[in-house]
């Protein structure tokens, strides 16, 4: 293996003001830690239930039988765990409702859109209606709302007047 060398903006110093917003970001996500996530769970009435049926095993009963805002859960039963002192559905962290907000802001802070969003949220978090309040913080987002309107998806004619090469690469035509 070669070693490399730097590039100018590697050893770019950071000035004063960013070192502030470093700090300012770092201890932002400081708040989605482990401990304040197993500590909001066991505050969170609904997830404390859910906690209790996980232990103790999910009542035996059809789904109408179980408390509306346990729904979500109980259709999840069999993939709910407890790891670390928070509840887990399959591999992704049971968000309480009051760390949910802190959560989608950390997620909407580079603005990468609706679809990326949910895709970030699905392979580390869970809570009953997260897609739809991701869809509702980038609809009221101007910046995302923006993005959206600049980066139109490429449609393709059916009708095109230029016939497809029998070969592949046999034409290959560069803008």
């Amino acid at each position: 293996m070669q070693n490399k060398v730097a590039d100018g903006l590697s050893r770019l110093p950071i000035m004063e003001e960013e070192k502030k917003m470093l700090f300012v970001s770092q201890v932002y996500y400081n708040v989605l830690n482990r401990e304040v996530v197993a500590r909001e769970t066991h505050k969170d009435e609904m997830l404390e239930q859910a906690w209790e049926f996980v232990t103790n095993g999910w009542p035996e009963k059809k789904l109408r039988t179980v408390p509306v805002p346990l729904q979500p859960y109980y259709i999840k039963r069999f993939s709910i765990t407890i790891e670390g002192g928070f509840l887990l559905y399959d591999h992704r962290v049971i968000i309480p409702s009051t760390l949910r907000q802190a959560c989608l802001q950390e997620l909407h802070r580079n603005h990468f859109g609706v679809t990326k969003m949910k895709s970030l949220a699905r392979s580390y978090f869970y809570w009953p209606s997260m897609d739809k309040e991701i869809e509702q913080l980038t609809n009221s987002c101007q910046l995302c709302l923006q993005a959206r309107k600049i980066h139109l998806p490429f449609v393709c004619t059916s009708g095109s007047t230029q016939q497809s090469p029998v070969n592949a690469f046999m034409e290959i035509l560069v803008n």
